[in-house]
Parts: structure tokens; C-alpha cells; sequence
């Protein structure tokens, strides 16, 4: 994964969703913190779709944060010991690849938001 590719709000989406991690004591990152991180920019994109497609972003940030507590935790986190899951790793080659297709030169939420879609 080269973050010189990624756009700026792509890069803060990634840097929120280790932080979601962070918070929550979880070492692995998963494929739900990054949709947790994309829905959490009340302003962005993807939570601007949802709300176009008729579902409730409320109840989807509830249910995602619901499965991010279910998630197995270690007190003392660090951010130098956290990891990408593999299922994780996937959703972002699937990104760059999306970004390929779609002649873009960058990634963008668009881009992991469709990945998640494809891999999720």
C-alpha cells in the first residue's frame, strides 16, 4: 500500500480508523474499523450515500460500533503494535485496483468504500 497514492480525506480515513482501533483496545485492524472511520465524517461522501440510498446512518454507526466493542481487546494499546488484518489488506489492494479501473490516479473514499463492497 503506497499512501502516496491515497487522497488527502483517504488518509484521514486511515489514520481514524487506527485510531477507532486505538480507543478500542483492539491490536488487529479490520475491515468495520475502516467502514466505522468512512461513516464517521458526518460531511464525507460515504455517509452523504447512505443517507441518499434511504438507510439510516444512525442505526449503521450504532451497529458498527456494536461490532467494534465485540471485538477482542488488550488494554495498553500502542499504535506501534497494531496490525492490518488480512481480510483488511485485501479491501485496500481491491482499492487501488478500483482506482486503476476507474483511470483515477489516486485512491480515494470512493475507492475503499467499493472495496469494502467487493471484499466486505
Amino acid at each position: 500500500m503506497n499512501m502516496n497514492q491515497f487522497t488527502q480525506k483517504s488518509v484521514e480515513a486511515l489514520r481514524d480508523m487506527q485510531s477507532i482501533a486505538l480507543e478500542n483496545g483492539n491490536q488487529q485492524i479490520e475491515q468495520i474499523h475502516l467502514l466505522s472511520a468512512l461513516i464517521s465524517n458526518k460531511e464525507g461522501l460515504v455517509p452523504s450515500l447512505i443517507k441518499q440510498s434511504g438507510a439510516s446512518i444512525d442505526s449503521i454507526t450504532k451497529q458498527t460500533e456494536r461490532a467494534i466493542s465485540d471485538l477482542p481487546k488488550i488494554s495498553g494499546m500502542q499504535s506501534d503494535k497494531l496490525y492490518l488484518s488480512r481480510e483488511l489488506d485485501a479491501v485496500f489492494t481491491e482499492a487501488e485496483s478500483q482506482a486503476k479501473r476507474m483511470s483515477d490516479e489516486f485512491v480515494s473514499v470512493e475507492h475503499l468504500m467499493l472495496a469494502l463492497f467487493v471484499k466486505g
